[in-house]
């Protein structure tokens, strides 16, 4: 909980800002959406965007994280080696956690399913979410983000982490045919991740080209990242030391130095360990900023699940 904002709980009534209206002004975690129980704690006038990831793909992953596997084998006394493949051939029969159907759909949260809720729910997130990202495309979606934001350009450079990473499940070295057998089994299981995918990637590429000379913005975000990421693997040593990118049609003059290849360096636990420290330089410690197993108890029962 404390990492994930006690995902797969809402947040309840012990989220709460130190500020004097009792609001946020940003929130990023991995979180349950509701924009009902969001817009109680974010201040008014905040812009909502999450990013989804092309359904196999993002469900082989999810199968690795949350170890489905080891669920498989203690449950099914299926082989680990062999959960993954098994699992798909037939998904209801393996359903444990109602978190593992249409699972991005979970996150943003969809709940029941009676009649006609699947279109309900695309046209609510069609209208609620400001930006929807796309992974697959990831510099594609920071440049969109970019644009949405009027950010600068150096607000969306990033250094890449887990690129290229294996899976311990999920068929890496399957037969082309095996695969495609696969993702067809997973298409007719979680129809409405593939429904929330098909939906908002038509609407990302509608978005991106809207944008006048994309591609050549493309192009040049790319040559700043790599740039950025040689200056940055040198690891320089003295404040001294910097790195200037020109400035260009498609950007302002960047400085990059010590303190900004420090900050991009860091990882994930890192980063929130940086910012609670920062948010709790005049407060209690973090530790006591969270609820006890009651109070978690309660607001998933005042979110209706």
């Amino acid at each position: 909980g404390e990492w994930n904002l006690h995902w797969p709980h809402p947040p309840g009534r012990f989220f709460k800002s130190r500020k004097p209206s009792g609001r946020f002004d940003a929130t990023a975690l991995h979180m349950m959406y509701e924009r009902g129980v969001w817009d109680r704690f974010m201040e008014p006038g905040t812009k909502y965007f999450s990013i989804l990831r092309q359904p196999f793909d993002q469900f082989k992953s999810y199968f690795n994280y949350m170890r489905v596997w080891e669920v498989m084998e203690r449950r099914f006394r299926v082989n680990q080696s062999r959960s993954f493949h098994v699992f798909l051939s037939n998904p209801r029969r393996f359903l444990v956690d109602k978190q593992w159907y249409n699972p991005m759909a979970v996150d943003l949260g969809y709940r029941s399913a009676p009649a006609g809720a699947d279109a309900a729910f695309l046209r609510k997130m069609q209208e609620e979410m400001d930006v929807m990202l796309i992974a697959d495309y990831f510099d594609e979606s920071m440049l969109l983000l970019r644009h949405h934001f009027c950010w600068s350009m150096r607000d969306v450079i990033y250094k890449p982490w887990n690129i290229g990473r294996g899976y311990g499940h999920g068929e890496n070295d399957a037969p082309p045919q095996l695969q495609q057998l696969q993702r067809s089994r997973y298409a007719s299981f979680a129809v409405l991740d593939h429904a929330l995918y098909d939906a908002f990637n038509a609407t990302f590429w509608e978005r991106v080209n809207a944008i006048p000379r994309f591609q050549e913005q493309l192009a040049q975000y790319k040559k700043v990242l790599a740039r950025t990421w040689m200056f940055c693997k040198t690891k320089p040593l003295l404040d001294s030391v910097k790195y200037v990118i020109p400035r260009c049609e498609f950007h302002e003059r960047m400085v990059i130095d010590k303190a900004f290849c420090e900050r991009i360096s860091l990882n994930l636990w890192q980063y929130i360990g940086m910012m609670k420290a920062r948010y709790n330089q005049s407060s209690p410690r973090y530790g006591n900023f969270f609820p006890d197993d009651a109070e978690v108890d309660a607001a998933d029962n005042d979110y209706g699940s």
